[in-house]
């Protein structure tokens, strides 16, 4: 929790961060959410900071910019390339129109694409996500 708070530049209140733990990773059936949830919270994923002291040879500069090290919040939040990345494929999914904002019925075209698919809350996290960053 702590890395987290130092990470996002303010403190984490001990009840939201329980409530994380006791709500958000449980709303889905879904084994590979989860596990995804549980590998972002405990940060397992290997940023090339991370390789670099494993390997001689990798450089710790993030792998889509090469401008700054690439810690753990860079390589998924920070980095430009990446927020670019994210921003244009949520305008792609995300044309807010009433049906699908308000009511939450989403057009067969985007449930072809695979990214919405049979996840209920897909939506609201984003427009959260969005709305606090």
């Amino acid at each position: 929790m702590t890395r987290w708070a130092q990470g996002v530049g303010h403190p984490i209140q001990f009840e939201d961060w329980e409530k994380l733990w006791k709500t958000k990773l449980k709303y889905s059936s879904s084994f590979k959410l989860r596990e995804n949830w549980y590998k972002m919270f405990f940060r397992w994923y290997l940023t090339s900071q991370k390789l670099s002291k494993f390997y001689k040879n990798q450089k710790k500069e993030c792998w889509n910019c090469s401008n700054k090290t690439g810690t753990f919040l860079h390589v998924w939040w920070e980095c430009k390339e990446v927020k670019d990345a994210w921003i244009t494929k949520l305008r792609e999914y995300m044309d807010m129109d009433t049906m699908t904002f308000l009511l939450k019925i989403i057009p067969k075209k985007k449930k072809k694409d695979g990214l919405v698919t049979s996840k209920k809350n897909f939506y609201k996290g984003n427009i959260e996500l969005i709305l606090n960053s």
